[in-house]
């Protein structure tokens, strides 16, 4: 029996995890994938052709693509897409931002219109919603907030597509991260869009039967790799750390940095001393912890 073919569109791609996705996805109906990736940027594509050497890859804006000549079969079973998130995310501060960097996700409406494409799948950061029109000054107009996003959703609907958004967590679906994303997901093949159940829940997980307790980071750190220490940076050996920098640094590991503060201070090879003596955690195996901004610690 042949393998049923879909063609996906991974749009805006990274490194490639939307892909991998979508490929586990079909391989778990029986079918296989052939692929069309699209990222401006040189790195991005080849860092995806090196995890899906089989994809079709393109090196170009994806604003400025037109589909009909990339999918010459003129349809899509699922295009997937995840636009530029710098002008949205909160990372930026209060920095102003570019008002025509965040006009690319209009670019996916461009390919449901020139092509038949049954199913999309969007993701982004969550203040993406608050998508609206800025101020003089390149900062968002808040009396108008999530004004640009209601438009853009709405059109999914103008093009017939079923579509939905909800914001969820990877750690509830099993990753040991809690990165919360935004996700659309639209349909027009007939099918209801349907989201999957969280398989895990954070702490006590009686109250959920069936799911499992957030995974730990540390399940996923290569803890036998002690990485790079600070005094052998290339710009730090060229022109060394001087004591009194080095010192400042120690009184900072000792008021914030936790149990294991000893064993970086040591690692600032001060001249003297320890500035503090290591508690009984440190001379037994070494445990992980987050120092968190406020300076209170908690295990991994």
């Amino acid at each position: 029996m042949t393998k049923e073919t879909y063609l996906v569109a991974d749009l805006f791609c990274g490194a490639g995890g939307s892909s991998t996705g979508a490929k586990k996805a079909i391989a778990e109906i029986g079918g296989t994938m052939e692929l069309v990736a699209i990222n401006h940027w040189n790195t991005a594509i080849a860092t995806h052709a090196a995890n899906h050497p089989t994809a079709r890859h393109l090196v170009e804006d994806v604003s400025m693509v037109d589909p009909e000549s990339v999918v010459e079969e003129g349809r899509l079973d699922l295009l997937m897409a995840s636009p530029e998130c710098k002008f949205y995310s909160r990372a930026r501060g209060g920095k102003p931002v570019h008002d025509q960097g965040r006009m690319n996700p209009w670019a996916i409406h461009n390919w449901l219109t020139k092509l038949d494409v049954k199913c999309v799948l969007i993701e982004n950061v969550p203040e993406f919603v608050e998508w609206g029109p800025l101020l003089p000054d390149g900062r968002p107009d808040k009396a108008h907030r999530g004004e640009h996003f209601q438009a853009w959703f709405l059109t999914f609907q103008a093009l017939g597509y079923q579509a939905e958004w909800r914001m969820l967590n990877a750690a509830d679906y099993g990753d040991a991260t809690t990165r919360i994303r935004f996700f659309l997901m639209a349909r027009k093949d007939g099918q209801p869009v349907t989201w999957p159940e969280p398989s895990h829940a954070k702490g006590d997980v009686g109250m959920f039967p069936g799911r499992r307790p957030w995974r730990g980071a540390r399940e996923i750190i290569d803890w036998s790799n002690a990485g790079r220490s600070l005094l052998d940076d290339p710009k730090y050996v060229k022109k060394p750390l001087s004591e009194k920098t080095r010192r400042r640094i120690a009184r900072g590991l000792e008021r914030f940095g936790g149990p294991l503060a000893p064993l970086y201070i040591r690692l600032l090879d001060l001249p003297d001393a320890n500035p503090t003596s290591p508690p009984e955690a440190a001379h037994d195996v070494e445990r992980p912890f987050i120092l968190s901004r406020n300076g209170d610690n908690g295990s991994i």
